[in-house]
Order: C-alpha cells, then sequence, then structure tokens
C-alpha cells in the first residue's frame, strides 16, 4: 500500500516547502537611513505612539524623464523622502513596501487612503536631463483630493539633499504646524559626497530595492557611485550585499567573475571605515556574512551576526530588514511575534514578515489569529495573492487558498508564481488537465530553475518516469540554492524504484542527515524538513527503517 500514496500529493508537499523558502530568501526593500539610537530594540506593540500621529503615505515619484532609466532614481529618490518622514515624530508613514505598491496607481487617492489607513497623501514627479531636475511635489487630503500645498523645484543635481530636505520640511510644517526637534535634521544625509555618486546610489538601491534577484544592474550602479565618489559609504556597503547574494546564488556577471569574495570583502571593509555606526553599514555587515556563511532562510545562530542585526535596529529602530533578520534570530515564539508585529506596524504589506508571523502564530497554537492575518494581506497589498495562498496551505485553511488563488483570475494569468500554485492546487484536487495545463504555461517562462520546476511537474502528472528523471537531474547541475533540485530528484528517483540512490542524492546535500541528530531543534521553519521526510521515506522503501 505504501507504493500506492497519491504522487501528487507528494510533490504537493515539496513545492509548498520551495515557495516557503523563496518567501524566505527573497530579498526585500531595505532602508537606507540611520536615526538616533533607541533605548530598546523594538518597542512593544502596542505602545502608545503607534496608535498616535498623523498618517502620511508616501507614494513614488512618477519618472517624467524621456529616458526611463530615471524611473530608479525618481524611485530612490522617493525612498529617501519617505525616509526623512517615517523618522519625524508625530508622523506615521507606511514602510516602503507599503508604499510603493501604488507606483503608478495613484489615480484613486482615497482607496489609497482606506488601505494604508493614512489621511494624507504625497506624491510627485521628476524629469532629470543631465544635471537639470525638476521636481514637483503635492501634499493631499486622501479623502477630498484636495491639494494642501503643491511646490515645484527647477534645481540642479548639486541640490538633491536641500530638495529633500525642503519638501520634507514643508509636507511636516503642514501637517504638524512645527518642525520638533526629531526632525530638525535629515535623517537620509549620507554626508559630504558627490551628488552625482548619490544620484547613481539612489538608482542603484531602487533596482536592489525591487527584489527578483536584479543583482547585476544594482552592482553596476552601486560600482559607478563609488567610482564617482569613493566617500560614499552606504554605496559600498550595498555593492558588497549585491556581492554576497549572487555568490550565495552561485551568479556570476560581467565585473563579477574573479575574486568576488575578496572584492565584497573590501567593499564591506570600506564601508566600515567611512561609517561604521551608521545602520546600513552595521546591516550589511550581517547580511554578508550571513550570506557568505550560507546561513540564509535559517534561524540565525551566529553571535556576531546577531549583533549586528541588533545594533542597526538600535541605531534605525525602522530599519525593516534588520528588524526582520533580528527577528529570525529570536529563540523566544513570544518575542519573535512581538518583533513581526512591530514590523508590520512599520509596513503592513511586508510579504515576507506576514508570512512568518502566521507561521509564528500557528507554531503558538494561536491558529484562528494565525488565519486572521494572513487574510489581512489580501487587502493590504491584494497584487501579492501568493503569500497568503502559501499561508493558507501551511494552515490547511481550503478557503483562504482558493479566496487568494482562484478571486483575481486576471492577476493570477499574470504572474507566474500564482499560477504555479493553482495548478499546484488544481492537481491536489484533482483537476489534473486543468493543472498540466497551467504547468506547461508556467514551464515556457523565463524564470530557471522555476520553469524547470513546472516542467517536472508536468511529468510527474502524466507519469512519465524518464522524462522525470532527466529533468529533475538537469535541475541539479543548475546548482539552484533552493532545495527543489535535491528533493525533485530523490521524489524521482523514488518513484523509479531506486530509493536508496534518492537518499545518497539528499545524504549529499544534507550530511547532517547520517548524524541521527536530526530533528524539531534543527533549522526551525526552514525548508530542510521536505528533504527530511523525503529521506525517511527512502530509507524505509529501502527496508533501512
Amino acid at each position: 500500500r505504501k507504493h500506492k500514496v497519491p504522487l501528487i500529493a507528494a510533490a504537493a508537499v515539496a513545492t509548498v516547502a520551495i515557495v516557503a523558502s523563496m518567501l524566505f530568501l527573497r530579498p526585500q526593500p531595505t532602508p537606507t537611513t540611520s536615526a538616533p539610537a533607541a533605548e530598546a530594540v523594538v518597542a512593544p506593540a502596542n505602545a502608545e505612539q503607534t496608535d498616535s500621529g498623523v498618517g502620511l503615505a508616501v507614494i513614488p515619484f512618477a519618472n517624467m524623464s524621456s529616458d526611463p532609466e530615471q524611473e530608479h532614481f525618481a524611485d530612490g529618490l522617493t525612498e529617501e523622502i519617505l525616509n526623512w518622514l517615517a523618522n519625524v515624530e508625530g508622523l506615521k508613514v507606511p514602510g516602503r513596501t507599503s508604499s510603493f505598491q501604488f507606483k503608478g496607481k495613484a489615480g484613486d487617492l482615497r482607496a489609497i487612503g482606506e488601505r494604508l489607513n493614512v489621511e494624507y497623501i504625497l506624491e510627485g514627479s521628476v524629469r532629470r536631463s543631465g544635471d537639470a531636475l525638476r521636481i514637483t511635489a503635492q501634499l493631499i487630503e486622501a479623502e477630498t483630493g484636495f491639494h494642501l500645498w503643491s511646490e515645484t523645484y527647477d534645481r540642479e543635481l548639486a541640490d538633491i539633499f536641500a530638495i529633500q530636505d525642503e519638501i520634507a520640511r514643508t509636507v511636516v510644517t503642514e501637517l504638524l504646524g512645527k518642525i520638533p526637534e526629531s526632525g530638525a535634521a535629515n535623517p537620509a544625509a549620507v554626508g559630504d559626497v558627490d551628488p552625482r555618486a548619490h544620484a547613481l546610489f539612489l538608482e542603484g538601491r531602487a533596482r536592489w530595492a525591487a527584489g527578483g534577484g536584479v543583482w547585476k544592474p544594482a552592482f553596476k550602479k552601486f560600482r559607478a557611485a563609488i567610482e564617482v565618489d569613493p566617500r560614499h559609504a552606504l554605496a559600498h556597503a550595498y555593492l558588497a550585499v549585491v556581492g554576497a547574494n549572487a555568490i550565495a546564488n552561485g551568479v556570476s556577471f560581467p565585473g563579477f567573475e574573479r575574486n568576488r569574495e575578496a572584492l565584497v570583502t573590501r567593499a564591506l571593509a570600506e564601508a566600515v571605515k567611512l561609517k561604521p555606526q551608521a545602520a546600513d553599514v552595521l546591516f550589511a555587515q550581517g547580511r554578508v556574512a550571513e550570506m557568505l556563511d550560507g546561513e540564509v532562510g535559517r534561524p540565525i545562530t551566529n553571535s556576531a551576526i546577531v549583533d549586528f542585526y541588533e545594533r542597526a535596529v538600535r541605531a534605525n529602530p525602522r530599519h525593516v530588514e534588520a528588524l526582520f533578520s533580528f527577528a529570525r534570530a529570536e529563540p523566544s515564539p513570544e518575542k519573535t511575534i512581538d518583533l513581526y508585529e512591530h514590523i508590520l506596524e512599520i509596513d503592513p504589506a511586508h510579504g515576507n514578515a506576514r508570512f512568518n508571523l502566521v507561521i509564528a502564530l500557528a507554531a503558538s497554537g494561536d491558529r484562528a489569529k494565525a488565519g486572521a492575518v494572513a487574510r489581512q494581506s489580501l487587502t493590504l497589498a491584494p497584487d501579492a495573492r501568493w503569500p497568503p495562498a502559501v499561508a493558507g496551505i501551511q494552515l490547511g485553511d481550503l478557503a483562504l487558498v482558493g479566496e487568494a488563488l482562484f478571486a483575481d483570475w486576471d492577476m493570477t494569468d499574470r504572474v507566474s508564481y500564482q499560477s504555479w500554485l493553482c495548478a499546484l492546487t488544481l492537481a491536489s484536487l484533482g483537476a489534473a488537465p486543468e493543472a498540466r495545463f497551467l504547468f506547461a504555461r508556467t514551464g515556457e517562462a523565463e524564470h530557471p530553475p522555476f520553469n524547470q520546476l513546472a516542467r517536472l511537474n508536468v511529468a510527474i502528472l502524466e507519469g512519465d518516469r524518464e522524462a522525470e528523471l532527466r529533468i529533475a537531474e538537469a535541475g541539479r547541475q543548475l546548482q539552484s540554492p533552493s532545495n527543489w533540485p535535491a528533493a525533485g530528484l530523490a521524489h524521482a528517483l523514488i518513484r523509479a524504484g531506486e530509493p536508496e540512490r534518492a537518499y545518497d542524492v539528499l545524504l549529499a546535500r544534507r550530511p547532517v542527515l547520517a548524524e541521527g541528530k536530526v530533528g524539531a531543534s534543527t533549522e526551525w521553519g526552514e525548508v530542510f524538513s521536505i528533504e527530511i521526510f523525503t529521506a525517511a521515506h527512502a530509507l524505509e522503501l529501502a527496508g533501512r527503517r
């Protein structure tokens, strides 16, 4: 009977684990400001300041330049203004992930205000031609659409810091009546650096923050910024972060093929020399160490890495990615939940923090709250439906899965991850022809090794063992950092009647399997669990109980 386990069910479990790994590993936008040191690492989730203040959303400024490349400059400028305003006492400013989901969608201001729970919206546009800038900013009441203030700045690139400062100060004055002490200095200031270098840095940061593994263009911009002005500490810091990400994911590109670790180490050392106490430099030190040690996606146990993240949070309590990393290092389940809730107070649409909070709540036994938190993302970030879908699968909540994946078919039709999950869900429910169609279409996407996994799913559905083995072996040759190639090949070998080889494949990836000490305390919350289950199944089939 053990040979008659539904094959697609095994594939479903593996795929869910893989998607979970993508959620943990996918880079998220990182604020690049520094703020005064805090007395505590994180404020309590119910602290009074989270319920008071004026709500203001900063929507990405539109690129009005003829060069589409300047869109990244506009995004970077927007983020710096957002971070300036977010550090002003008395203002509640949603983080980057929450605000940037409305990029190019600023038409319905009332809907934006309701979704982000803010009363006011700052929007604008940027036109750049060489060193000439025209920046327009508008402060609008979300409920009525009434313009409280509007200004156009015709300046030179050399005035970029002054323009940011002037816009932010004017907005604060309009909303609060005065500049409070905590907002008297621009927290986005990076020191006395060449504005041309900073413009390149803004473009690189915007590319990096957009996610999706776009390392090459971000790396190129950070390197160009350093060539213009070697004093730009944050350009050095994020050059190191991007390089470490590329190394961890086995990616090379022109200018980053040789002596890669040495290049990353030098860049990080230069950032530390220039700005040792800056939140972003401290964050970069932790992230680079984590990447080069191969620890990303697992609970953090290295005390030196934890210390970097903790110091980054103390330097800037709103540094979302430092907070997110620090939460992964927290051993207390209660404090972990508090940290994820605090991140969502700052940036409600932060998908990774919300997903991890769902898992932490479920692990604590509060599955009702976990489901409610997962459902909130459908309202807060309706364009990102696959994270709540995965959360629904983890919780066994088929209604949430259906609502996330099938309520907006147009979105599912456009997003490969979502289409893939739809196919998986349909297959698990027995709708094999429909699932095969979606898997096949996803397999044509330009997203290796993702498209190979979709082809593997097609082979499984069609019962083509030869094709399954061929695709799984090819996937392993890609040396992907995710766990699917090893697990996929192991599953294929089990179905081909070779459980001993299946176990050997997993053992080569996870030598700890042979130590006999694998348990719940090993890499808690990490997708290693699917490999443990697969290895156990392979050993059982081989008669090695």
